[in-house]
């Protein structure tokens, strides 16, 4: 099969920064550093004591949420780097539907935290902190609301065209940069049209562990993500890759149409044995087309067979 060939895929895409801010509940107490430092007889500032103003247990829901929020994000996008995520731009309506209902239950998540949880932890610290407790260590209600943050910002994804005139460069220096510029794009492109393949076959491994695992037991966070990245794989093809089109549209055929409860619990053993075989069936198909390229390597870091 000849070589995947890589074109730009800037026009398809949208950069997405997801930024989650939060309060931890936890504060450096100074004093109580130098308290230690003078009773184990440091010479220096040595210690630091973290004060915890309220129970881990009480912020573990908008923590767990926050966790949830992250995973449909990173399900959804490409990262490119810490904090920076691109998405086709014919996926945006979709990731916007998928965090739209997310936004609105972490805000529930904080308002039942401040309104409700909050005023009673911070009353009941002056008990159980005992000489910890410093009233000036807890912010105000209004205050605490705006360290939980849920921002989402988008822009398109910067063209490589001849757009910048630069002034004071000879014609090589300026054909050079362009180059560069064109390298450095291609590189990227072919680091998303991996990423493609590596959003299928992650899912799929997590599918074919479950599936042969004793228990039965396969998580509804488990299959929702495979059916998730098998409704939208196909926007991924960036290059418009006949092989990956053909792919895509045989492991939806092999995986798309079971349900969870179609093969979960110990019932449903031989179905889930033969979704499991039909999950390892669909990797080998991605392997396979995945070696008739640049010999990408799979999840696990073994060349597949075609890539030898």
């Amino acid at each position: 099969m000849s070589r995947l060939q890589l074109t730009r895929p800037e026009h398809k895409m949208i950069q997405i920064y997801l930024s989650l801010g939060k309060w931890t509940g936890v504060k450096i107490d100074a004093g109580a550093s130098r308290e230690l430092d003078s009773l184990k007889n440091a010479k220096r500032e040595t210690a630091t004591v973290s004060i915890r103003l309220v129970p881990a247990s009480a912020l573990k829901p908008i923590k767990n949420y926050d966790k949830a929020i992250r995973g449909v994000h990173e399900n959804m996008t490409i990262p490119v780097r810490r904090g920076c995520a691109v998405l086709p731009s014919v996926s945006w309506l979709r990731y916007r539907d998928a965090m739209v209902p997310m936004r609105r239950e972490r805000e529930r998540l904080v308002s039942e935290f401040v309104d409700t949880t909050y005023d009673r932890i911070r009353e009941k610290a002056k008990v159980d902190m005992g000489d910890f407790f410093d009233e000036r260590k807890f912010p105000s209600s209004t205050e605490l609301k705006g360290k939980f943050r849920f921002d989402i910002e988008q822009e398109p994804m910067p063209a490589n065209d001849r757009f910048l005139k630069l002034a004071g460069l000879s014609e090589d220096e300026r054909e050079q940069l362009y180059r560069d510029a064109e390298k450095e794009a291609n590189a990227k492109a072919e680091r998303f049209h991996q990423e493609s393949f590596f959003k299928l076959l992650r899912p799929i491994e997590n599918i074919i562990e479950a599936c042969g695992s004793k228990s039965g037991r396969i998580t509804e966070n488990t299959f929702g993500r495979l059916q998730e990245v098998l409704e939208m794989a196909e926007d991924y093809n960036f290059n418009d890759c006949p092989e990956f089109s053909r792919m895509v549209a045989s492991v939806r055929t092999k995986l798309a149409g079971t349900s969870r409860k179609d093969i979960a619990g110990q019932k449903n053993k031989d179905q889930r044995e033969d979704y499991g075989a039909a999950a390892k069936e669909a990797m080998e198909e991605i392997l396979k087309v995945m070696g008739a390229g640049d010999g990408i390597l799979n999840p696990t870091g073994v060349k597949s067979e075609q890539s030898l």
